[in-house]
């Protein structure tokens, strides 16, 4: 088998995917814990792995932008990976609500 069909095998099975999440949240954790490198890697996996499984469960030309080639499959994993990281960004962003200032404000 050539390099490029084993390739296109592994990369469209959702269980690699959720196998590479799961293994990039383990990452995560054991690691540093700062959700910068591998926490959008892992929720990326996931996202493209659930992707692959919409693609699979449905009809054939109901969804258009879902991938079907392993490139799309690596350009919708790296878009995912971006949109998670964007989103973490948001939700761990921390607001000062409290008026008293503080001691490490120079």
């Amino acid at each position: 088998m050539s390099l490029l069909a084993t390739l296109s095998y592994w990369l469209l099975l959702i269980e690699v995917w959720l196998i590479l999440g799961l293994f990039f949240v383990i990452l995560e954790v054991t690691l540093d814990g700062s959700m910068a490198i591998f926490l959008p890697l892992g929720i990326g996996s996931f996202m493209n792995g659930a992707a692959l499984k919409i693609q699979h469960s449905t009809p054939i030309d109901s969804f258009t932008f879902l991938p079907e080639t392993w490139e799309q499959t690596l350009i919708c994993f790296a878009i995912f990976t971006v949109l998670a990281s964007i989103a973490l960004r948001f939700v761990v962003r921390h607001k000062k609500t409290d008026s008293t200032p503080d001691i490490n404000d120079y």
